[in-house]
């Protein structure tokens, strides 16, 4: 709920606009972080680990295949959420035109000048107001699904030692994805209502998973099969990470937008989210 701080100062009235204008700029680099944190766990932890699941898989089953079929099911992921984001946009499109035959020519205009010209500096139409909360949704859902498996993690090691070090490492890696999805629950425009929901549901992910882990310990860690499924969910959460990463975040932080910070400051920031997954990833490897 910390970002959302943030959004509730810039509502003030005893703001100046040079304060505005600053509390922006932060939460803009603040954004740029989050991409980088959100890269780094699909790249650096995701992929490997999905990589990882199927080589586990063709070896049990004696399989030689040169297909790449832990990218494939990336991939997948990444077409998937377009599709369900071109498929939500495109009802709704519909029901849009079939609202506006049946009001006057002069109303239409009107509406049209109210949904395209209702604010000059933050440019928010109806479209890009329900794609980023599919997004932001779709985010959910990969981060969510990331926490399960890192709970499974904790709830299969019996290593009381390496126990302590993967729940440091995963306690600091889910407060750092925490905060930067409230970032991008922000961006998206969702009321506080859907926010506070939303951090409800991610904050139970980690738990659920332990249980599971605990329950399913003989199961997931030993079998083939198991290890297909786990690697499965894994690569379509990794490609919902790089739709959301270059699909939103990035174009918007680095479009030609007003008021937004230095663009080499703003990619020094999505650096260093990436290098701070490399550190995490470190301390779970040493």
């Amino acid at each position: 709920m910390t970002p959302l701080i943030f959004m509730k100062l810039l509502q003030r009235r005893s703001l100046s606009d040079r304060t505005a204008r600053k509390i922006r700029c932060g939460v803009s680099l603040i954004s740029c972080y989050a991409a980088g944190v959100f890269l780094g766990t699909s790249i650096l932890d995701l992929f490997p680990n999905v990589r990882g699941k199927f080589t586990k898989f063709l070896r049990s089953k004696l399989i030689d295949s040169e297909f790449p079929l832990p990218e494939f099911i990336i991939v997948i992921g990444l077409f998937l959420m377009l599709f369900i984001e071109q498929t939500v946009l495109t009802f709704r499109e519909a029901k849009k035109h079939e609202v506006r035959a049946l009001l006057p020519e002069v109303a239409e205009s009107d509406q049209e000048e109210l949904e395209y010209s209702s604010s000059s500096h933050e440019r928010i139409t109806p479209d890009t107001a329900i794609k980023s909360s599919i997004h932001s949704f779709m985010l959910l859902l990969a981060l969510s699904l990331h926490s399960v498996f890192e709970g499974l993690a904790i709830g299969l090691e019996t290593n009381k030692s390496v126990l302590f070090q993967i729940f440091a490492a995963v306690a600091l890696h889910k407060c750092i994805l925490a905060f930067s999805l409230g970032v991008n629950f922000i961006q998206s425009k969702l009321s506080t209502s859907a926010i506070f929901k939303s951090n409800i549901l991610f904050c139970i992910t980690s738990p659920v998973g332990i249980t599971i882990g605990v329950l399913v310990n003989s199961f997931v860690s030993k079998s083939a099969e198991g290890a297909v499924v786990d690697g499965t969910l894994q690569g379509l959460a990794a490609g919902t990470f790089l739709y959301v990463i270059f699909f939103e975040i990035i174009p918007f932080e680095f479009g030609t937008q007003e008021g937004q910070p230095n663009r080499l400051l703003r990619a020094l920031f999505l650096f260093v989210g990436y290098a701070t997954i490399c550190g995490i990833i470190l301390m779970q490897k040493f």
